[in-house]
């Protein structure tokens, strides 16, 4: 099955892939329809700088797009823009396994991020108003991401003590606990994503660990030879 776009042309790429990445074929066609990256472009026209995005309550979050599909539907999902970007750039496609890890970690860095946030980070690039050397690759995206998150932390912080400025200039005085509260979900946010890459690096060891186990046992499987040989140096003992 193809994956679904308003532009078959401009997506090609994404079903040349598709066979490669069944997150991508399992997607609602009435979501990529709507969210793509070139319906997106045009939904988000009037989202562009990062406190407009942040305000934005209709939207879907990357946190809430996997509570509804799954961690493998998210991952696809982040996977089809970044596959537009390269193919926008004429960059080198990343393998899968790129992808994947790219994806992924997009997610855990920036989970509480939604679909204006992803156009504005991306189409930056797009528009020349970004610099990012090409080939693409995992860690330029993130570093990337990275930046945004500091500068929409910051931009929104700075855009609530604004408001509050010119309030007090009329004469009202609003409590000033939503600026506390604003840096302190931000702080909030940081420690959660700090703590879900914590997380998913003692899985990845657990993991590990676990196919450590697997390959020691298929030997035994492969050879069974060896294991009768311990087997019966234990019962001498």
């Amino acid at each position: 099955m193809a994956v679904v776009t308003e532009t078959a042309g401009k997506m090609a790429v994404v079903q040349r892939k598709a066979g490669k990445m069944p997150a991508l074929q399992m997607m609602p066609a009435a979501f990529i329809k709507e969210y793509a990256p070139l319906p997106a472009m045009r939904r988000c026209g009037g989202i562009d700088t990062p406190v407009k995005a942040a305000r934005n309550e209709e939207l879907p979050t990357l946190v809430l797009i996997k509570g509804k599909y799954g961690e493998a539907f998210m991952v696809g999902f982040i996977k089809l823009w970044i596959i537009d970007l390269i193919e926008y750039l004429g960059g080198k496609e990343l393998t899968d396994a790129q992808l994947e890890e790219t994806a992924l970690r997009i997610y855990v860095n920036n989970y509480y991020l939604n679909v204006a946030d992803l156009n504005i980070v991306l189409n930056r690039v797009k528009d020349g108003d970004v610099a990012i050397a090409t080939p693409i690759n995992g860690a330029k995206l993130n570093q990337l991401f990275a930046a945004y998150r500091e500068e929409r932390t910051q931009a929104v912080v700075d855009s609530q003590i604004n408001e509050h400025e010119v309030l007090k200039k009329h004469g009202y005085i609003p409590h000033v606990d939503h600026i506390a509260e604003a840096m302190q979900e931000a702080m909030l946010e940081n420690q959660m994503a700090a703590a879900e890459r914590e997380a998913k690096a003692e899985q990845a060891e657990v993991d590990r660990q676990y196919r450590a186990i697997c390959r020691a046992q298929m030997v035994w499987k492969k050879y069974p030879g060896l294991k009768r040989r311990e087997e019966r140096e234990e019962s001498k003992d």
